[in-house]
């Protein structure tokens, strides 16, 4: 029999388990993550009430809490936006040390697998509330676009990916037609899009500041020694999506991308990779070809529009890409089978942004016109 024993040390309230717990369930916390992602409109009960999962949150592949951005309604009604994390059991949260950490200090929700579900705190802060989940207990979310596909034909589907996909493709657009520091900006935002913001923010000022009298191989020295000194956080990327590795490839599109979009005919991927051979200076680490389509359809193509304001949107969409786990999910739910390309993934990126990550399922177009069918 497990015994919940608390005693207070520096003001902070730390469980203790007098025996091993043994889970009957699931041997990695990681194993629950795919599950809670699955836990939106569900309820789950704790002592002081039921509280709802509005919005489970976006995993967080780095360090601090499991996931962020997650909504949750309390038992009293109100909703709390914040973190959440997730342990085996209550001990868990002191004996990884986030009692003393302040990245912990916007967690709403504490998730457990076994034990007995009590509230949790960060240092002298009020209580997290902590609610106990079970694979018994669990049941999966259920949208109305499952099975999509028996009801709206691939036609209609690919014509609504390319509504969305145009939103993008103009989205993208936009950070190209402001001039050449902000183009530039752009194209090395992708040493990282969307961890350490303030670390590709450092680098790109660095870079802007060089005198660009200073000799383009000297100004790629100088950047890539500045960038290499930073702490960046990996969590479990591979190691050839490293920023420090994706840097100086970047800076050469940078530096030459009107050369390039003049040079290469036609504007695709082994082209492009035929001119890197042949232009570049020094042998570079260079990332796989799922980076490379990143580029062409992030960068070359829509800025390729921009300045010889000849159409690139066919070429765009149909594009190879390395399909991102969320998309492919989401396409495998609705039923629809073959080939994802880029355009249509910016299709299901614009389609999540507008509905799905914000519950609006209801007014899905998609839906609506299912249902006129």
């Amino acid at each position: 029999m497990q015994i919940l024993a608390k005693k207070r040390i520096m003001n902070y309230i730390q469980p203790e388990f007098t025996s091993k717990i043994q889970f009957d369930y699931i041997s990695e916390e990681s194993d629950y993550y795919s599950i809670w992602e699955k836990q939106r409109d569900n309820q789950f009960w704790s002592n002081s009430g039921f509280y709802k999962i509005i919005n489970p949150g976006i995993r967080n592949h780095y360090s601090g809490p499991d996931f962020l951005q997650a909504v949750i309604q309390y038992p009293n009604g109100s909703i709390k936006r914040g973190a959440v994390e997730i342990h085996h059991s209550i001990s868990d949260w002191y004996s990884h040390g986030h009692y003393l950490d302040k990245h912990y200090e916007n967690v709403v929700l504490h998730v457990i697998i076994s034990g007995k579900a009590v509230p949790v705190f960060v240092g002298q802060g009020p209580g997290i509330p902590t609610i106990k989940i079970g694979i018994g207990g669990l049941v999966t979310d259920s949208r109305p676009c499952e099975n999509l596909s028996e009801s709206l034909s691939t036609e209609d589907f690919l014509n609504w990916m390319h509504i969305f996909a145009t939103q993008r493709w103009h989205y993208l657009q936009s950070y190209f037609n402001q001039g050449n520091e902000r183009t530039v900006r752009r194209i090395l935002a992708f040493i990282d899009i969307k961890n350490n913001p303030k670390l590709v923010q450092k680098t790109i000022d660095y870079y802007i500041g060089i005198n660009p009298e200073t000799p383009e191989q000297l100004i790629r020295k100088m950047v890539f020694t500045f960038a290499r000194k930073l702490p960046w956080k990996m969590g479990k990327k591979r190691p050839l999506s490293h920023p420090i590795y994706r840097l100086p490839l970047l800076l050469f599109i940078a530096q030459n991308y009107k050369n390039i979009l003049n040079q290469i005919s036609p504007l695709d991927l082994p082209q492009f990779q035929k001119y890197l051979l042949k232009n570049l200076y020094s042998p570079l680490t260079i990332p796989g070809d799922g980076f490379f389509y990143e580029i062409m359809g992030n960068i070359l193509y829509p800025l390729s529009e921009i300045i010889y304001e000849k159409s690139q949107y066919l070429k765009w969409f149909n594009l190879s890409v390395q399909p991102y786990g969320k998309y492919k999910s989401h396409l495998d739910k609705m039923g629809y089978e073959g080939k994802i390309t880029f355009g249509i993934q910016q299709g299901l990126i614009e389609l999540n942004k507008q509905y799905c990550s914000i519950d609006l399922c209801r007014i899905c177009p998609l839906i609506k016109f299912e249902n006129r069918s």
